[in-house]
């Protein structure tokens, strides 16, 4: 496994990805390893853009994730690539279909809640031994 850089759709935005090794030395996903240590990881809630194949031979179905909006899998240059299988076998797939990235953006409420850093009442504690006046 390495570090490489996802560069998002947008072409400027860039994110550090645990990569398998294989995977980064396929020069058609896109992977670079430039400057990585000095970027920010995935979002948790990032999907990267994803191309998805079947095994002419065996019938598996398997996935692979861009690098860049410019990699020849994902624009379709290139329409084959290779997987690892369950037995450790080198498997080769058909492109069939693409997923572009997802990204959540943080929301932040429009208007602030009076009662967020208080306890509710029910929850408040109340010394029985000092005199309630």
């Amino acid at each position: 496994m390495v570090y490489a850089v996802y560069v998002r759709d947008d072409g400027v935005t860039q994110h550090a990805v645990l990569v398998d090794a294989d995977h980064y030395s396929d020069l058609n996903r896109g992977w670079r390893s430039d400057q990585v240590d000095t970027l920010d990881y995935l979002p948790r809630l990032g999907r990267p853009r994803r191309v998805y194949g079947t095994s002419a031979s065996t019938g598996r179905r398997g996935s692979a994730v861009c690098g860049t909006p410019f990699a020849d899998l994902w624009t379709g240059v290139v329409n084959i690539f290779t997987v690892e299988t369950n037995d450790r076998s080198i498997d080769t797939m058909t492109v069939t279909g693409r997923r572009g990235e997802r990204f959540r953006s943080a929301t932040v409420p429009a208007i602030p809640n009076p009662y967020i850093g208080t306890a509710p009442a029910h929850n408040r504690r109340v010394d029985r031994n000092r005199s309630q006046t």
